[in-house]
């Protein structure tokens, strides 16, 4: 929970908890899989590496639940309906990533962070088979969220030659009056969702996505009384071309989602589910066949950020971990800031298949029976500017370095994140860590400590 001090302009809390999403940076990762319902938030951490959530959190219609697949951090957000909600959770992304609380200063150099949204649409297209996958090559505004920015951030977008063709196509419907905003996902995103789509052979179009900011009058639905609208949408869009694609789907949020990535220079792109085929009407995808459009839908996602990974190259510590590798038992006990202590050991894995099951053999810890005792104690020390930092113990640990020791050596792991939560009024804070094992590549379970004394 927040202490309740926040700046009505970057709304996050003295303690590093951002307004609507409810949530410090340590929580969030790198990798953002965005989802329009809360409750399919549980379905895509269901698909993580078992027993690795670590974080959940719940605010309004955000909600979060950060955990690993194939040992990479990835967090599962809900964003609700409508770009306009699209644009509060990616700026709060932006804020949680990129803005010291402590120094209250923005970072120099923007971090890596991948984002996609898979959801459910329509398609406006009539040889489109319903429980297709459309993948977005671009984005078409027609709310008016991305509009509120200046062209200037887009980083010379609206000189892209494809998104000339699609404006002067659009201008030839009668959604000219609309004046949509016009973007692109990222081609890494787009491309390897595409072509994990083609390699897995599983029935996909890549073209432009449509966002509406609504459901029925905006996105041409004709219903009783309010009948009167004033544009057929879905067939305005059926003649709307730019670099050789088409309208494949229509939505409520990734105009917004690919405006401000770009602008933020993120990796972000979505995937939706077919459900509808609006120019063949009445054509539904059968319930019976939603939720394995959505499996493939979501491991489509989650796989493309593997591939993101690797085309790192290794720069990030953020490994991957092995899944059948299992985390450490910590046993911990009250500590100081300056000097804490902890004794581990490790639970015995369970033997899998094949080479894994050697592997983990070869590397199942010959003391796993053992008592913590017959352990040496890990020695962790945060060394802060106290005297900067004031009275304040979130500040004091933002800027904590941390160093991990075993019988005066060195450990090898590195922090992987740091995070601090406040135990209720007057209290000092818990305190999480979150390591990697860089000799084994591998994630180890949080390990929490109670603050004692502050400098």
């Amino acid at each position: 929970m927040s202490d309740g001090t926040m700046n009505t302009e970057v709304p996050i809390s003295s303690d590093g908890v951002v307004y609507h999403i409810n949530a410090r940076s340590a929580d969030i990762a790198d990798n953002i899989l965005l989802v329009g319902d809360p409750g399919r938030v549980p379905f895509v951490a269901s698909m993580f590496d078992k027993g690795s959530v670590r974080f959940e959190g719940m605010n309004r219609e955000i909600r979060t639940m950060t955990g690993t697949y194939q040992g990479l951090p990835v967090t599962a957000m809900s964003t609700g309906m409508g770009t306009d909600n699209v644009e509060i959770v990616m700026t709060e992304i932006h804020i949680l990533k990129e803005f010291n609380v402590g120094t209250k200063k923005w970072s120099t150099t923007p971090p890596q962070v991948n984002v996609i949204r898979c959801g459910t649409c329509g398609c406006p297209q009539a040889d489109v088979d319903v429980g297709s996958l459309a993948i977005t090559f671009g984005g078409i505004g027609l709310d008016n969220t991305g509009k509120y920015y200046q062209d200037s951030l887009l980083r010379g977008l609206p000189n892209d030659a494809t998104l000339k063709e699609l404006r002067d196509s659009i201008n030839k419907t009668e959604l000219k009056e609309v004046q949509p905003y016009l973007n692109l996902a990222h081609p890494t995103v787009s491309g390897t969702l595409n072509s994990l789509a083609q390699q897995r052979k599983r029935k996909a179009v890549l073209g432009f996505t449509a966002s509406a900011p609504g459901f029925y009058a905006s996105q041409g639905r004709r219903v009783g009384r309010l009948s009167a609208i004033r544009y057929d949408v879905p067939a305005a869009l059926q003649k709307v071309r730019g670099g050789g694609k088409r309208v494949v789907n229509i939505e409520m949020e990734c105009s917004a989602l690919c405006h401000l990535g770009h602008m933020l220079g993120y990796r972000c792109g979505a995937v939706c589910v077919v459900l509808a085929n609006r120019a063949a009407k009445g054509t539904l995808l059968a319930e019976s066949d939603k939720r394995q459009s959505m499996v493939d839908c979501v491991g489509l996602a989650l796989d493309t950020f593997i591939k993101a990974e690797q085309k790192k190259g290794g720069q990030n510590e953020r490994c991957q971990a092995e899944r059948d590798d299992s985390p450490p038992e910590v046993i911990s006990q009250p500590t100081k800031l300056g000097s804490l202590f902890a004794s581990t050991r490790r639970k015995a894995t369970t033997p899998s298949t094949g080479d894994r099951q050697k592997k983990a053999k070869k590397q199942q810890p010959q003391q796993d029976s053992a008592n913590a005792s017959d352990v040496a104690p890990l020695q962790l020390t945060l060394s802060s500017n106290c005297a900067a930092a004031g009275a304040n113990v979130h500040a004091a640990l933002e800027s904590a370095q941390v160093k991990l020791f075993r019988n005066q050596e060195p450990f090898g792991l590195s922090l992987m994140a740091l995070r601090a939560k406040a135990q209720g009024a007057g209290a000092l804070p818990e305190v999480t860590l979150v390591f990697v094992d860089k000799a084994k590549k591998s994630l180890l379970a949080p390990i929490p400590f109670f603050v004692q004394k502050v400098c």
